[in-house]
């Protein structure tokens, strides 16, 4: 056999905001075992990197782990990756950002490991031309890609053995190739499998190296692979067909391999990541042409050749696509900018503190959607919001931004749509205006609980919801991969699969006819006026602490032929121990007349809908967030997190005959399968109208925020 060299580059990370089980489980069924079993082989050599965050969480939960790996490196059996310190995908956050959180994590990693590492994990092999600017810049010296960057740049199959420089503005990085066809038989398949492929491999490029970048996660923690890798010991046996070969295959640091070999070439690669998130990234109806086109070339005799170059879209397309994600993105750009620009002298302390709380809020899994990516998971959002929310209230003070007026309020395109949007600032709540989209609120950041108390997501098509069918019925996927499994964590998903006219924002208004019912709002089949629910309306008068919004013209789905003009007016009042924000709508007839109902719908997601420490009340009645039905006969309901210490009130005025309250489940697909997610409630009283031409009708809401801790004073 001819001698070759084999990088085994692994990725262990977990998101900022997961749960301490989740993480602890990921520990003892992955991280741990994997040690246990290198420390059993003393002639193996692997790579791995770990995101800063989640070194935070071993050093305090096992610190003996972070001793063992110390150990390891200082033997020369483990070389260190860093990257960005809380995962980012480094393309999405500004520059300055980019080279904090590379320093973070280089200086942490020297710091307990005794050595500064000169590759870098690029969280989700997101890729972009410009990259090497940011790397080399950073101290980096190497990262690894996926083969398929590579092959769509025009290198050839047997041309992967090995490692390429690029360069952007004579900024130079080497690029390793992590070859797919590993990634699918590590751990997948039979030891002599693998081993058959790398001695294929020798023999036909002798002293290449041959190299594998993957989530050390699916090491113990995947589904079903607990059992295969350590008690049916696949990577004992792996570990020890290596040694055993040693003499033709040999384990070796990907820096090692740098310093003794001269590069295949020079490449400059496209736009890219690995095959899956391609078709994650992109919108419903072309993530279907692309999955039939790439089906279509895989089944055919010559597919690969052609496969290579079919390459659509980039990362950013999440932003695109979610506009929750693109919500969270722009407002954490919007503070970092705002950070930046802090003027001299600010107390170290506290700038250091909003800066970390701004760079754990650009941790990648909460702002995508695929098998891995977190968007549709609302604890991950809500750990981005704390820590944007946390971030910006020190900026806020460091800019004594309260100073000449308790509410602060501006009028600009913070998302980038071309629409501007009305932000309003206070000492303890801020918010945002969408004038384009029915004048709804699409944040609430109550700073008290650090909290986005909206934080909803729009239910939407997506490509694998026509599994979903198979998964209910039982005809669940046997196949190890994650990417080929299909399997069902709930029951009766199907019914769930509704989709959303409208981003879930608060205060909608809803114009729609009398003989609409509870089941009607519940199967979104209302029929209401859209354009009145998601319409511009216009900005007509701001004040310091009252905001008005106005639309006229004719409903679509009332009786009788009428004129309206909506006015809609949000009114913010602080006071010592609260907030309230209100909703005034006055409803004025110009000509003709009707009947129709009128309901404003809220969304409001504290997270967890059938948690005990979460519920609604409205005099003796108490229910779990997920309640679901029409409650009639209360002025006021109200809404109680005991996690976050918050309590809400909503009270309509006139009295409303009637409330109607749904929680908002989506199906989404996860490591485990596909399952439900509660995203929130949708909470809407509803009045009836009966207008001529001249009447006017007036209500509101008001929303109430106030904490259920108790100042310090008050507790001694």
């Amino acid at each position: 056999m001819n001698p070759v060299s084999l990088a085994l580059i692994v990725h262990a990370h977990q998101p900022v905001g997961n749960f301490d089980h989740v993480i602890e489980t990921a520990y003892r069924q992955s991280y741990l075992p994997f040690v246990d079993c290198l420390e059993r082989h003393p002639a193996i050599v692997v790579n791995l990197h770990y995101s800063g965050s989640l070194l935070e969480w071993i050093e305090a939960h096992h610190p003996e782990y972070i001793t063992r790996l110390r150990k390891l490196r200082e033997s020369g059996r483990v070389e260190l990756l860093g990257g960005g310190y809380f995962e980012p995908i480094l393309i999405s956050i500004p520059e300055p950002d980019r080279q904090s959180q590379i320093a973070r994590l280089r200086d942490y990693v020297k710091s307990r490991f005794g050595e500064a590492p000169t590759g870098a994990w690029l969280a989700e092999r997101v890729w972009e031309p410009s990259l090497p600017e940011t790397l080399a810049a950073s101290g980096v010296k190497y990262t690894l890609v996926d083969d398929t960057h590579f092959l769509s740049a025009g290198i050839d199959p047997e041309d992967l053995y090995g490692y390429y420089n690029t360069e952007s503005d004579g900024h130079i990085v080497a690029v390793i190739p992590g070859l797919k066809s590993l990634r699918y038989l590590i751990p997948w398949r039979p030891v002599p499998d693998v081993l058959s492929v790398l001695a294929r491999t020798s023999e036909a490029h002798p002293n290449c190296l041959i190299a594998m970048g993957d989530d050390l996660e699916k090491f113990g923690s995947w589904p079903e692979t607990y059992r295969w890798v350590y008690e049916q010991h696949w990577l004992d046996d792996f570990f020890a067909a290596l040694e055993a070969n040693i003499s033709w295959v040999r384990c070796t640091r990907a820096s090692d391999f740098l310093k003794s070999h001269t590069p295949l070439g020079r490449v400059y690669l496209p736009t890219a990541s690995y095959r899956e998130m391609t078709e994650w990234w992109l919108p419903f109806r072309a993530a279907e042409i692309y999955a039939e086109t790439v089906s279509r070339l895989e089944n055919s005799g010559d597919g690969d050749r052609q496969l290579r170059f079919v390459n659509a879209g980039c990362w950013r397309n999440f932003l695109a696509k979610y506009s929750e994600s693109n919500l969270i993105h722009k407002q954490m750009l919007s503070v970092s900018r705002r950070f930046h620009a802090l003027k001299s002298p600010i107390p170290a302390a506290a700038k250091k503190t909003a800066y970390a709380h701004l760079l754990a809020a650009q941790c990648n899994d909460g702002y995508w959607h695929g098998v891995f990516g977190g968007l549709y998971a609302p604890n991950l959002r809500h750990t981005l919001y704390s820590n944007l929310i946390q971030a910006d209230a020190a900026v806020e003070k460091l800019e004594k931004a309260f100073e000449e007026h308790p509410v602060r309020s501006k009028h600009f395109d913070l998302t980038l749509g071309g629409r501007p949007e009305l932000e309003i600032r206070s000492e303890r709540v801020n918010f945002l205006i969408r004038p384009s989209d029915g004048a709804t609120v699409a944040a609430i950041h109550y700073k008290p609980s650090a909290t986005n108390l909206i934080n909803s997501l729009r239910r939407r098509p997506e490509v694998y919801h026509k599994k979903v069918a198979n998964a209910a019925t039982g005809q669940n996927s046997k196949s190890r991969s994650i990417h080929g499994r299909v399997a069902a964590k709930h029951e009766g998903l199907n019914e769930l699969l509704l989709y959303d006219r409208y981003d879930r924002n608060s205060f909608r208004n809803y114009l729609f006819g009398c003989s609409k019912t509870f089941d009607d709002f519940r199967s979104l089949q209302l029929e209401e006026s859209s354009e009145w629910a998601k319409g511009d309306y216009a900005l007509a008068e701001k004040g310091k602490s009252e905001w008005l919004f106005v639309r006229s013209g004719p409903p679509t789905t009332t009786s009788g032929d009428i004129h309206l003009l909506i006015e809609k007016q949000f009114q913010l009042e602080q006071q010592p121990d609260r907030d309230s924000f209100q909703c005034l709508l006055r409803v004025k007839c110009f000509q003709g007349g009707g009947r129709f109902r009128l309901g404003l719908e809220i969304i409001l997601n504290l997270l967890a809908g059938n948690a005990p420490d979460r519920y609604y009340s409205a005099g003796d009645w108490r229910q779990p967030l997920e309640w679901v039905g029409e409650l009639r006969g209360q002025e006021r309901l109200c809404l109680t997190d005991e996690w976050l210490k918050l309590s809400l009130e909503l009270a309509p005025q006139p009295a409303t005959p009637f409330w109607w309250i749904c929680p908002i489940f989506s199906v989404s697909q996860s490591e485990e399968g596909f399952e439900k997610v509660y995203q929130g409630s949708s909470i809407m009283p509803v009045w009836e109208l009966d207008l001529k031409t001249s009447d006017c009708w007036e209500g509101a809401v008001d929303l109430t925020m106030a904490s259920l801790e108790q100042p310090a004073s008050s507790q001694l």
